[in-house]
């Protein structure tokens, strides 16, 4: 009787632990299930993702009479991921027959506001715009087509993406979804106990977890929650999540999140997340305008975008892609007659880099620096901005040309140190110090060292300019000095002794400073410096808008001094824009993610020297291009063009560079080697041929600066420097004075005279280059 007392006891006391165990693994589960509920509604009814900083280049302006072929309009279409169609009757569709082009403009939010779809007629006659039409045939002034987007601004190997809203996604989508991964998703509570049953006796009896059941709704729990561990812990919280999620939210909700959360790609540093980024990184093109074929594989990547990569594993992705074709025509979601048809169609996937991504690094580069400079870190990689940029599709894309054809025809001309030469293109506007194009590379969409910004390297004779404007500015100065083309011996503060050269080691005796500077001659330059005082030289540096002075030191005067293609841009920016400067900038426009304008960097200008110096300048630069060093870039430019620019080669022939100005753009052109050897290129072989390649490809104005009123132009002779006549022989040049300087006459030639003007070309015995200084100093 006691035994059976003392048993039962035992049995309450058990039941009564094992209960108290019980509610308090209910506690504990319940604790659990109340911190993940938390977790997952804080988190999805809040800001769902941290989005970077989209960044757009420059739109294209349509207007009547725009410097633009059919053919040049339809590839740029194709860049922008239009689909070429039999009738363009739908947001990013056009036809071209012929000279004529229907499009139907996509819609797009600029920062001063929108604008909707719409479908134009363009005619095109000689390169240009002839008509631009609405659908009614209505004359439309000016129509803007929707930027390229050229990258995005995001934390190192971060996440990116383009969230869409229901109306943009496809209903094809969200159905072939359902069909393929999740059949039961418009039924299931955010579990399917039969898939999960299924899974686990394929797991266990693999002994190990190689199948998962999981819904769409685990999957987008899995990817915006949880990590990518493949234990139970983890399948359990995932489970619980799923269902929490379901509780709290519409289904119509979570199919939505699922597009613009599943992982699809890594596009290098970037990981590719929703079909939004997806549909550009693969197709070049928005979601919305994706067809049958091209769901279908993205439907397909969703099982392993690295195993289903179509880029890299194409044969593979096309299986998939037909396999789900064939599942879409089981469920009755397409028909199997365009099921088949689509089967046939191949996988249309762009080529890398080269539509819809960031294919333009070292622009895009720029455009991070001056960013930050507003705005923290954490605005432009997490709350969705809208940046537009400066760039210049059309320009880039030319310049990217020029400095590869240029370098390669420099490798095929045989000479051994022009094997692997690298270059950098840096095109401004110089009137609003605008960066229209920048090639940082020879592999222009390689994302690696930015030449163009962090390349500094010896400038060799683009200082001159700067020695010559300083002396200018000094009043004591005018084209027709005189200047001593003499030897140079220089006690330098170490003790050593430094002797420049001319280029070609010859001795003129006495040459005004127009020929000076034409000819790029060493020896005079370093002697009007040494009168001018190195400070003031420096302080011009300083003036054009480097930010930091160069060492006072004589070899400066020679281009001594370590700049980068950007500083010079820079620089001369300002010679370009008459003396004014203002800072290069990449972005013109910056909108929040609701469309409300932000700070953008304003528009700059200071008056930097002074105009008449300046004017001076740009005219005797004029002369470089005419007479000088420039003048091989005649053959590439169209008659009639007038441009300025100088030459520079940075000892034993390192660097070659040409900066040089139109009306409308300022180009900067360096090429070299990474490890600094020599390329036995001067500025006129290898900086000057690809500046003349580009500017003969552009449309673009002469240079015409405004005279000041101070000044009037005079003839005068370039060797002599007196003054002349344009009819009395080729060298007669014309160049501002101030008015009333007194000028000693020509007693063969007065002005006024009535012969017949000469050819003004200088014989070929003429240096085409000036070398830099000599080793030696400090």
């Amino acid at each position: 009787m006691a035994r059976k007392k003392r048993s039962a006891g035992m049995r309450r006391r058990m039941q009564r632990g094992f209960a108290v165990l019980a509610l308090l693994l209910l506690v504990v589960a319940i604790a659990i299930v109340a911190v993940l509920d938390h977790r997952v509604t804080e988190q999805f009814e809040g800001r769902r993702w941290t989005l970077p900083a989209r960044v757009y280049a420059q739109p294209i302006d349509l207007y009547a009479g725009q410097q633009l072929s059919a053919q040049r309009f339809a590839d740029e279409l194709e860049r922008l991921g239009y689909l070429a169609a039999g009738n363009a009757d739908r947001p990013g569709t056009y036809r071209r027959k012929g000279d004529q082009v229907s499009v139907y403009v996509r819609e797009f939010r600029f920062a001063d506001g929108p604008q909707q779809a719409r479908a134009l007629k363009l005619g095109f006659a000689g390169g240009t715009i002839a008509s631009l039409q609405d659908a009614q045939g209505r004359e439309v002034p000016v129509f803007r087509l929707d930027p390229l987007l050229i990258g995005s601004i995001f934390p190192i190997h971060g996440e990116d993406r383009i969230v869409v809203a229901p109306d943009e996604v496809p209903p094809l989508l969200p159905e072939a979804l359902k069909a393929v991964e999740d059949r039961k998703f418009d039924t299931h509570h955010g579990v399917n106990p039969l898939a999960i049953l299924r899974a686990l006796f394929v797991n266990v009896r693999a002994g190990q977890i190689e199948q998962g059941g999981s819904t769409l709704t685990q999957q987008l729990v899995k990817s915006y929650f949880l990590d990518s561990r493949r234990t139970l812990r983890r399948k359990a919280e995932e489970a619980v999540m799923a269902v929490i999620l379901e509780s709290r939210f519409e289904k119509a909700d979570i199919m939505n999140a699922y597009i613009n959360e599943i992982y699809l790609g890594q596009d290098g540093r970037r990981a590719v997340h929703g079909f939004g980024l997806a549909s550009q990184f693969y197709f070049g093109k928005p979601l919305a305008e994706l067809d049958l074929p091209e769901i279908a594989l993205m439907v397909a990547i969703v099982r392993g975008p690295s195993y289903y990569d179509p880029r890299r594993q194409p044969e593979r992705a096309l299986e998939r892609r037909n396999l789900v074709l064939r599942v879409l025509a089981e469920q009755d979601v397409v028909s199997a007659e365009d099921a088949a048809k689509a089967a046939q169609e191949p996988l249309g996937v762009a080529e890398a880099g080269r539509k819809g991504g960031s294919f333009y690094p070292a622009f895009l580069d720029l455009v991070r620096r001056q960013l930050r400079r507003d705005y923290a870190e954490s605005d432009l990689t997490e709350t969705g901005l809208t940046v537009f940029s400066t760039l210049d599709p059309l320009l880039q894309q030319k310049a990217e040309a020029a400095l590869a054809e240029e370098l390669d025809r420099l490798e095929r001309s045989g000479r051994k140190a022009a094997k692997g030469l690298e270059g950098v293109v840096v095109v401004t506007t110089p009137q609003t110090g605008e960066i229209a194009a920048l090639v940082g590379g020879r592999r222009a969409a390689f994302d690696g060292f930015n030449r163009a910004l962090d390349a500094t390297r010896p400038i060799g004779s683009l200082a001159k300019p700067l020695v010559y404007l300083a002396a200018l500015e000094t009043g004591r100065y005018t084209p027709v000095s005189f200047l001593a083309d003499e030897p140079v011996d220089l006690k330098l503060p170490n003790g050593d002794r430094w002797k420049p050269e001319n280029f070609d080691k010859q001795l003129r005796g006495s040459v005004t400073v127009v020929r000076a500077l034409t000819q790029s001659l060493n020896l005079p330059t370093v002697r009007l410096g040494l009168d001018v005082g190195l400070d003031k030289v420096a302080r011009t540096f300083e003036e054009l808008g480097l930010e930091q002075r160069p060492a006072e030191l004589p070899s400066m005067l020679l281009g001594a001094t370590n700049l980068s293609p950007f500083d010079v841009a820079q620089m001369y920016n300002t010679l370009a824009n008459g003396g004014f400067r203002s800072p290069l900038r990449a972005v013109r426009a910056v909108v929040d993610e609701s469309g409300q304008a932000l700070k953008a960097p304003e528009l700059e200008v200071a008056e930097a020297v002074a105009p008449e110096a300046v004017y001076t300048l740009d005219r005797m630069l004029i002369e470089v291009m005419e007479r000088g060093t420039g003048r091989a870039a005649k053959r590439d430019l169209p008659s009639g063009l007038v441009v300025a620019g100088k030459t520079g080669t940075s000892n034993d022939y390192r660097d070659s560079w040409f900066a040089g100005f139109s009306g409308s753009h300022l180009v900067v052109a360096w090429v070299g080697h990474d490890d600094n050897s020599p390329t036995g290129l001067t500025g006129t072989t290898g900086g000057l041929a690809v500046w003349s390649r580009l500017m003969g490809s552009i449309v673009t104005s002469s240079f015409e600066p405004m005279l000041p009123e101070s000044l009037e132009h005079r003839w005068v002779d370039y060797f002599s420097g007196r003054e002349t006549s344009p009819y009395c022989d080729g060298s007669a040049v014309s160049l501002p004075f101030r008015v009333g300087t007194l000028l000693e006459p020509d007693p063969e030639c007065a002005p006024g005279t009535e012969d017949t003007p000469l050819d003004s070309v200088l014989p070929d015995a003429e240096p085409l280059d000036s070398a830099p200084p000599e080793p030696g100093f400090p």
